[in-house]
């Protein structure tokens, strides 16, 4: 018993370590008491030792070394020992080594202490029960070590190489020329692990003084307060910022898609790539490397040692970017396009004194940082290029020192396995070169809205004049250069197709609403990023709010995850999500534009006003009509009928904030409530009922047959009833693009064909785009829908 009571007493104390739950610790007791009790002393002994073992390497890595025992730490330590053994010994105290030893020597007397050995079914009994308390217990050592084994065992499997970083096959891009001086030459700066509170901090301005200064001085500068990462791990974080795709895109998607240098070397620009990491690990160098750059540079390029985890020194990194700048800046006059990756930020943070604790070693990298930046904008401005160089500035993630704050998890979170504000916020920036008087204005609209590093790819885009139409799939976020919506859901994700951990925390963010779920103890958390960042807002919401939280964060690859962990809190019905996430749009912002808070907010009033009206027409809308809207939310279609055609209006929604809005803001009377059912409104009574983007929404087609039944018992005889904006299941079919156009594709026209006929009524189906539609934004899906248009007979014959 001596084996099992110190390890549960060394679980106690470390319990920071391994926040495991009470039934986590009892499984772990239960495992060790299994063990020991084995009938063969020697293989009890054995069993125990290696237990000792995994536990001494559970804890150096997952704690000190922000790491956790996987193939990639086992892959690693063979290839490079020696970095390998200089990373234990930096990060683990001389006491540390201590640790194996007792446990060795523990394991050793319960094996042999025991005189009369216990029967098998006992030590099996045990193991089993211990099974079944951790077998969801993923910070276990148990699991620990069976995750490592598993691992090692599916990296030489073709299973294993099919969902990692491999290398990839791209679609090529066509060379799309540019007139000579056309194009700003491009930089763009990736650095790991960079801290936005710190690097903004007081300690931070005396740290990266220039850094604050270039800002500062620069009137052509726009950065972005409200900017978070997509990923707090390094491979998806720099996937999804080099490809744009987010981070649950699918593996062969990542595989496929052309990464941003090939963009710019189709536009005719001369590409490079330098980092101070070592890309063998965890395959980035097979992934990112591709014959589009003309300029490759990394750690094992250059034979560099590490001096900061797995990469060099990030002042050697500068010296060759600056020399190759001075050999290559003749080269064919093409322009340039640079991505720098700096590594200097990443854990335990290149420092010049080693033995300083790690928030000042995080401050003195930071000063490496804003040397580096001083140098390469020094050699632009000698150079003469730094007035038509657009330079693009952000992080992979953030970053938490460990000496500082709390030791307690969620103070103080391990970036691989939590989020936490600080790990996720970036301080992201754009320096425009004599920019058009829009692309400054559109910049400037858009800084306090929330982005994130998926913004990057089209953006980059939008500066190489490159159209995202020549990509195999769409990128995921938003061009900064162009409007973006104001109420959009950003998603961030340590775990996927690129990365299958057991450990699946999400993120969510919402305007300023950061809504995080933290999967290792299964619990939720809420920030709100423009108040206090710190706070977490969740315990503080009463059983609805929460539920609302829920529904408004819904997404598919959340919902799998909670769904795998039996959290049934985010199984609302369909119509209370919509209810959800349209109410919170009228709480945050009630004197918006009403299109936008009915969710179409990738129009501007003109066009918004031009789609109504193109509607109208193709419904057939007079002067002084009666006309009914099912989904009405706030009343935007109407109010444009009501302008210019002085109609009488009534409508219904389910989202009881919006109808709100719709009251003080518009004439007519408006109900709260679900169009399949509406017994508060007399039969017969509309010269139209219109529905306008809605019953794309509902769930089911039964649903979608009584809804339209509702509809067509209000409109008056002579009629019309109008159900706009349906996908259509043939053209999405046959849609190639990842990107497919919101809301279920449930009906085919044949469905209208089948409730025209058994309701007696003349039916005429329209193609979307023959209605409007406009290149890019949401009806640029416009042919992939169509409209429905069912006119009632004056004299209705008997319904069949």
């Amino acid at each position: 018993m001596i084996f099992p009571i110190l390890i549960l007493w060394l679980n106690r104390r470390l319990r920071r370590v391994f926040p495991c739950t009470n039934r986590a610790l009892f499984g772990e007791f239960l495992l060790l008491l299994g063990l020991a009790q084995f009938p063969v002393p020697s293989i009890a002994m054995a069993l125990l030792a290696c237990y000792a073992v995994v536990f001494s390497l559970a804890r150096s890595f997952f704690l000190r070394v922000s790491r956790p025992v996987d193939r990639y730490s086992i892959r690693y330590a063979w290839a490079e020992p020696r970095n390998a053994w200089q990373i234990i010994i930096r990060e683990r105290s001389p006491a540390g080594f201590i640790q194996p030893a007792v446990l060795l020597c523990a394991a050793w007397a319960d094996a042999y202490m025991r005189l009369f050995p216990p029967p098998f079914w006992i030590s099996a009994a045990l193991m089993v029960g211990a099974w079944m308390l951790l077998r969801r217990s993923p910070q276990s050592q148990l699991t620990v070590a069976l995750r490592a084994i598993i691992e090692l065992i599916a990296s030489f499997s073709r299973l294993d190489r099919d969902k990692r970083l491999c290398a990839a096959t791209r679609q090529k891009l066509a060379p799309i020329p540019a007139t000579a001086g056309e194009l700003p030459d491009v930089l763009f700066i990736v650095c790991e692990s960079l801290s936005k509170r710190i690097l903004e901090s007081d300690d931070g301005r005396k740290a990266a003084p220039f850094y604050h200064a270039f800002l500062e001085r620069q009137g052509n500068v726009f950065s972005f307060p409200n900017a978070i990462a997509n990923s707090t791990t390094s491979d998806i974080a720099y996937a999804t910022l080099f490809t744009g795709l987010p981070p649950d895109a699918g593996h062969k998607a990542f595989h496929q898609q052309p990464l941003i240098w090939s963009a710019a070397r189709a536009r005719g620009y001369h590409t490079s790539f330098y980092t101070s990491q070592g890309l063998s690990w965890l395959n980035m160098d097979a992934f990112f490397i591709d014959d589009t750059l003309d300029i490759a540079v990394t750690r094992e390029t250059l034979g560099a040692p590490c001096v900061n985890d797995m990469a060099m020194d990030d002042r050697l990194l500068n010296r060759r970017i600056l020399e190759d700048w001075k050999t290559a800046s003749a080269v064919n006059g093409a322009p340039r396009f640079c991505v720098v990756n700096y590594n200097m930020l990443h854990v335990p943070f290149l420092s010049d004194d080693e033995k300083q604790p790690p928030h000042e070693r995080y401050l003195n990298a930071l000063g490496i940082l804003d040397r580096c930046l001083c140098e390469l904008i020094e050699r632009l401005e000698s150079d003469g290029r730094l007035e038509r160089t657009a330079i693009v500035f952000t992080g992979d993630h953030g970053e938490i020192p460990r000496d500082e704050g709390s030791s307690g998890p969620e103070e103080n979170p391990d970036r691989l396995y939590r989020f936490h504000p600080d790990l996720l916020r970036v301080p992201l920036w754009i320096r425009v070169p004599g920019a058009a008087p829009g692309i400054v204005a559109q910049l400037g609209a858009n800084r306090e809205k929330s982005v994130s590093n998926l913004d990057l790819y089209p953006t980059l885009l939008g500066l190489l004049g490159f159209p995202a139409e020549r990509l195999p799939a769409a990128p995921g976020g938003c061009n900064l250069l162009e409007e973006i919506p104001k109420h959009r859901k950003i998603i961030a994700l340590n775990a996927g197709d690129l990365r299958a951990w057991s450990l699946e925390p999400f993120a969510s963010l919402t305007g300023p609403h950061l809504f995080l779920y933290q999967d290792m103890d299964r619990h939720f958390e809420l920030y709100d990023l423009q108040g206090d960042p710190a706070c977490n807002l969740w315990k503080q919401l009463a059983p609805a709010a929460q539920k609302h939280w829920f529904a408004r964060s819904s997404h598919p690859a959340l919902s799998r995850i909670l769904k795998k962990r039996g959290i049934r809190r985010d199984e609302l019905a369909l119509s209370d999500k919509i209810a959800a996430e349209y109410n919170s749009r009228a709480v945050e912002d009630e004197s918006a534009p009403l299109h936008e808070l009915n969710n179409w907010h990738l129009f501007s009033a003109e066009d918004w006003e031009e789609f109504c009206l193109h509607t109208a027409r193709a419904i057939g809308i007079k002067p002084r009509d009666h006309v009914f809207e099912a989904g009405c939310g706030a009343g935007a279609f109407l109010e444009v009928l009501q302008r210019h055609y002085d109609i009488t209006m009534e409508g219904v929604d389910i989202a009881g904030n919006l109808i709100t809005v719709a009251r003080k803001r518009l004439p007519g009377r408006f109900h709260v409530g679900d169009i399949q059912r509406m017994p508060y409104v007399p039969d017969k009574t509309f010269d139209a009922v219109v529905s306008h983007g809605v019953f794309l929404y509902l769930p089911s087609a039964s649903a979608v047959w009584s809804a339209a039944s509702e509809l067509v018992r209000i409109v008056k005889p002579g009629g019309v009833v109008y159900i706009g904006v349906l996908n259509d299941p043939e053209r999405i079919a046959n849609y190639q693009s990842g990107h497919k156009p919101s809301g279920q594709a449930l009906v085919p026209r044949s469905f209208w064909s089948q409730f025209a006929i058994q309701n007696g009524l003349q039916l005429e189906l329209i193609d979307q785009e023959k209605i409007y539609q406009k290149p890019t934004g949401y009806d640029a899906h416009a042919r992939l829908r169509y409209s429905v248009c069912l006119r009632v007979p004056e004299r209705p014959p008997t319904p069949r």
